[in-house]
């Protein structure tokens, strides 16, 4: 059963108690650009063909498109990619889910948890920082970045050494025409401040990704196997995970350095469209899929015995 809460306000432009827009253009450079290094034997830490739990989601979760750990542990949030609302999965056991409304439809891709605070992101880069009072929830402020449809924005992170927000960008990753061709950006978002970085913090490159999984045979676009759908950072090692749905990959990355710690693929018969990712503080992983020929639901992997 769902529960659903009231909303404050209707639409954007009601629920906006302030808004910052980014007069700046996305960087065809990089801070950092992903490698093949020393680390191509290392096992991956999750074992994706054998997770411990199951968590089934209703029928209107079905679009599920992000997921973040709630900043107390005890639940998850959720966003789908057709509704104005934050979804809360217990992880009592009951797996109760909540509906709060927040605003308007949109094409909603990735929810976060930052200092205690909760962002949401639209695929067209906007980033929402959303205010709850007494159960009911409403946008406090809007981010207009300079982040656009082309780059597709689908993946919402938080580094806490950083204190940055990562937005993964399923589409360019950076302005079209600028040379940012077969690469998949992230972006760092300053929460104190209200500022994106002009220049990706990381790109991933399709030739550092076929050379270490020594599949030559794998598409020269990138675009072709490997769209980041969600990005997470593992809360002991500071490594960024970086989900894509398209063929079900998941990337370990080392942020500082940008070498691939491992390319791993999720089986369809496991996770058949794989969303959101996200750690709780134990290092527990969730990954959440959408439902096309099956209902959606988060599965929950835990690490390998080190």
């Amino acid at each position: 059963m769902i529960v659903r809460t009231s909303v404050l306000g209707g639409v954007f432009g009601v629920l906006f108690l302030g808004q910052v827009c980014s007069q700046q253009v996305p960087s065809a450079s990089c801070e950092l650009q992903t490698y093949a290094g020393k680390h191509m034997a290392t096992a991956f830490p999750y074992d994706l063909n054998a997770p411990s739990r199951s968590i089934p989601l209703p029928d209107i979760l079905r679009e599920a498109s992000g997921l973040a750990v709630s900043a107390d542990g005890r639940s998850l949030w959720v966003v789908q990619d057709e509704r104005g609302s934050l979804f809360s999965v217990s992880l009592d056991g009951a797996s109760t889910v909540r509906e709060f409304p927040f605003g308007e439809k949109g094409d909603y891709e990735g929810v976060e948890v930052a200092d205690g605070q909760v962002f949401v992101v639209l695929s067209t880069g906007t980033l929402l920082q959303l205010e709850e009072r007494q159960g009911v929830f409403r946008v406090k402020t809007a981010f207009d970045t300079f982040l656009n449809e082309e780059n597709n924005v689908e993946g919402l992170g938080y580094d806490p050494a950083r204190k940055l927000l990562l937005l993964a960008c399923k589409g360019e990753a950076g302005k079209s025409g600028t040379g940012s061709g077969n690469k998949k950006a992230v972006y760092g978002f300053e929460v104190r401040s209200g500022r994106i970085l002009a220049k990706p913090l990381l790109c991933v490159t399709g030739e550092s990704l076929r050379q270490w999984t020594l599949q030559e045979n794998l598409p020269q676009a990138l675009d072709a196997w490997f769209n980041p759908s969600g990005i997470a950072v593992h809360p002991k090692t500071g490594e960024w995970y970086m989900l894509s749905a398209r063929d079900g990959h998941l990337l370990r990355v080392a942020p500082k350095t940008g070498e691939v710690l491992g390319v791993v693929s999720i089986r369809k018969k496991v996770l058949e469209q794989p969303e959101g990712i996200c750690f709780d503080a134990s290092g527990r992983l969730y990954l959440a899929t959408e439902g096309k020929e099956r209902s959606a639901q988060i599965l929950v992997f835990e690490a390998r015995p080190e």
